[in-house]
């Protein structure tokens, strides 16, 4: 069975360990259903889900957390409440449990980035390059077009060490095409001294 989302329940990443709330727009994504026989409210899921990521926008890890949970206990295969309970936990600290979280919301958004990049993330952020470039990988040929995630995959890839050719044209496209000035700084920062 597949049940239609909005992308205001999918989360958005910031920039290293630092992620956003849903933002606001109608386009619809697909969620596999792995609850089973139990009843699903996701129509009132989506709504605590979406009242969370307004706390989550304010910081209000607390009330988005009690909000989160009870969206799982009406849905627990809502991927995107999952998925923004990981950044709550991330939030607090709790790394290990923001870590399930993540892996969780990406077994029930098998077609969803985000929780492929949120995880990869911590992964590289514990120093765990070759996990996150997996993941900022397959993050990226899942969202292509996704500057955050192919800068990321970048950033990794450079702090592992690696030296080819896909790096270099990766580091091109970031260049070139990144909107965000301290990204493309940093792809010809790294050009230069990779690339000679």
């Amino acid at each position: 069975m597949t049940t239609w989302l909005r992308l205001t329940d999918v989360v958005l990443l910031g920039v290293l360990a630092f992620a956003a709330g849903c933002g606001d727009q109608t386009m619809l994504v697909r969620q596999s259903s792995t609850n089973g026989n139990k009843p699903r409210n996701t129509e009132l899921a989506r709504q605590l889900n979406h009242e969370a990521a307004g706390q989550m926008r304010d910081k209000q890890w607390a009330k988005a957390q009690s909000l989160l949970e009870q969206s799982l206990k009406a849905d627990p295969a809502f991927g995107p409440a999952m998925c923004n309970l990981g950044i709550v936990q991330q939030q607090q600290g709790k790394v290990i449990e923001a870590s399930q979280c993540y892996q969780r919301a990406a077994e029930r958004l098998p077609d969803q980035a985000t929780p492929r990049n949120n995880l990869a993330l911590l992964y590289e952020k514990a120093g765990k390059y070759d996990d996150a470039v997996s993941l900022y990988d397959k993050a990226h040929s899942l969202d292509p077009a996704n500057a955050e995630i192919r800068a990321n995959l970048a950033r990794a890839r450079c702090r592992r060490g690696d030296r080819d050719e896909s790096l270099k044209q990766l580091l091109t496209e970031i260049a070139t095409q990144d909107p965000r000035p301290q990204w493309t700084q940093w792809a010809h920062d790294q050009q230069r001294r990779l690339f000679p």
